[in-house]
């Protein structure tokens, strides 16, 4: 019934809407699948934090930043099916090969199959949000999807910590909780045919060359720029946490395996679903009361808000530690999802796909690649491995003080009612 009274159960959109967030969902629980096992998987192949943050991070940013834009061109003109059945096919044998590598190379290889899965299904699906839905209802539609992405990442962590804890597994057990992990997958990779082959476009797309879009985007830089700009700043918080969280409760607290896995699991659940169902009503609130510029002041507030959740590495007992991470993250997700939705309202629609494209770009290379070397190479700096609960906190505060002034500054250049 909530859904109901929210205008979508009940269209046959919603269907394929459900069926994306699947997609979605299914992508982000690969990308962090090796979460939960990443301190066994470091111990059994000698690995040192820096190469833990190189599988964690670059090897995955690497291929979603070459390939993004490309795809953002053409993502549109692949039948749906196709493009997220071949997709989460791809994450499925980037999650099988991790667990056979002997090596950190083959590692970082089969890492990177995971990483192209990634950006394909991000990009088609936020893209085809806007194909589906009216502005009115997109801040909703983006709202499920949104929840799709960020129930990825507890669910791997909740279901890797369960397998290798319950299983009894030895030193190598790491493998065979992937392995486990990804099969799962494969029940998302089939539902995929269900998938409606064309576009329901509520808003007739324009057929441009690559040229031509790229200037019509730069046309509007004024909208673009500020929210990618903010929005960077924030996931560099965000992407640290997700790498590093684990081992900061591990190593700080002294937690087992299951401890982290449930703590990591319930915190990513619990924000991921209050952030987003905060997050897109709250945008669509604010546009309806004072336009896109009082929707950007709302999001300065936000980040202003997780600056002090950030500090939670230095809580004095794994408690009161677990509820600020819960906090920042639930913060972080609201700003992502009323963002994201800010942008389908503000930029128009045939240049939406293009737009996500260097999203998915700038996440690659700041969220999924800078974030983890970020906190490893800053915890060095402060004594080694022992310091990287500090630099976590520190460079997450560091990022939500900078989102916090570029939000605010950038406000009063988007319209208002």
């Amino acid at each position: 019934m909530a859904w109901a009274r929210f205008g979508l159960l009940g269209d046959r959109r919603f269907v394929q809407l459900l069926l994306m967030t699947l997609a979605i969902g299914a992508a982000v629980y690969a990308r962090f699948s090796l979460g939960p096992l990443q301190e066994a998987l470091r111990a059994d192949m000698g690995l040192s934090d820096d190469q833990v943050a190189l599988v964690q991070g670059p090897a995955i940013a690497l291929p979603m930043a070459i390939g993004a834009i490309p795809l953002g061109l053409v993502v549109n003109r692949v039948p749906r099916h196709l493009l997220f059945g071949l997709a989460l096919a791809l994450a499925m044998s980037g999650g099988f090969l991790s667990a056979a590598a002997g090596g950190l190379e083959l590692l970082l290889a089969a890492r990177c199959l995971t990483g192209v899965a990634l950006s394909v299904i991000t990009i088609a699906a936020y893209a085809a949000v806007g194909d589906l839905y009216p502005p009115e209802q997109r801040g909703r539609a983006t709202m499920l999807v949104a929840l799709g992405e960020v129930g990825g990442a507890p669910l791997a962590f909740a279901v890797g910590g369960v397998i290798l804890d319950a299983r009894g597994l030895g030193a190598a057990g790491w493998r065979e909780a992937l392995l486990i992990m990804t099969a799962g997958l494969s029940a998302a990779a089939i539902s995929m045919l269900a998938l409606r082959s064309g576009t329901e476009a509520t808003e007739a797309p324009l057929a441009a060359s690559a040229r031509r879009l790229f200037a019509e985007l730069w046309r509007h830089r004024g909208l673009v720029a500020p929210l990618l700009l903010a929005r960077v700043v924030l996931w560099v918080a965000d992407g640290a946490v997700l790498v590093w969280g684990a081992p900061t409760l591990s190593r700080r607290f002294g937690l087992g395996a299951s401890e982290v896995g449930a703590s990591m699991g319930a915190v990513l659940l619990i924000s991921g679903l209050v952030g987003p169902l905060l997050g897109g009503p709250l945008a669509d609130f604010f546009q309806r009361r004072g336009g896109a510029r009082s929707t950007m002041r709302a999001l300065a507030a936000m980040a202003g808000l997780s600056v002090p959740a950030a500090m939670f590495a230095f809580a004095p007992t794994p408690l009161i530690a677990v509820i600020a991470l819960g906090v920042f993250l639930c913060l972080g997700y609201m700003i992502g999802t009323a963002a994201l939705t800010l942008a389908t309202v503000v930029i128009p629609a045939p240049l939406r796909p293009l737009y996500l494209a260097i999203s998915v770009t700038l996440v690659a290379v700041f969220f999924i690649g800078a974030a983890p070397v970020a906190v490893s190479g800053l915890a060095d700096l402060m004594g080694g491995p022992g310091s990287i609960g500090s630099a976590l906190s520190l460079v997450c505060a560091a990022a939500s003080v900078a989102g916090t002034a570029v939000l605010l500054a950038s406000a009063r250049g988007f319209p208002g009612r």
